[in-house]
């Protein structure tokens, strides 16, 4: 009577819930950068404040790349977590982050690849 169903459960985002959290998460990464989370020199000017923005920058970074990893495991198209890892070195590596809109386009490119409504989402 009370026997375990052998089906797996896996965590797993809808199209739309992806695109709204993966959105949610991003928009701080373009405002934290105005406070100086991803500058050492406003870190060492500062005497270190900026460091709990550093921190809340580096969270959301890593909470986008976990999303788009579940999103694109659940899609088949596990290559695809890459671009959120792009997008993050391109934010925090110093050298890189000088280059303009460069995380906005793996930002784009994860969003357009990613939020799509693949067949298998109508499986789930």
């Amino acid at each position: 009577m009370g026997r375990a169903s052998s089906e797996s459960r896996t965590l797993h985002f809808s199209a739309v819930q992806f695109g709204v959290t993966y959105v949610i998460l991003a928009l701080p990464t373009y405002v934290l950068p105005w406070l100086g989370s991803n500058s050492l020199v406003a870190a060492l000017v500062s005497g270190g404040s900026v460091l709990l923005y550093t921190f809340l920058h580096c969270l959301c970074l890593i909470g986008l790349i976990l999303i788009a990893c579940i999103r694109a495991v659940h899609v088949r198209h596990a290559v695809l977590a890459l671009l959120p890892v792009c997008a993050a070195m391109f934010d925090m590596v110093p050298g890189l982050s000088l280059i303009p809109f460069a995380p906005t386009a793996f930002h784009i490119a994860t969003l357009a690849t990613l939020a799509h409504r693949f067949p298998l989402d109508a499986d789930r």
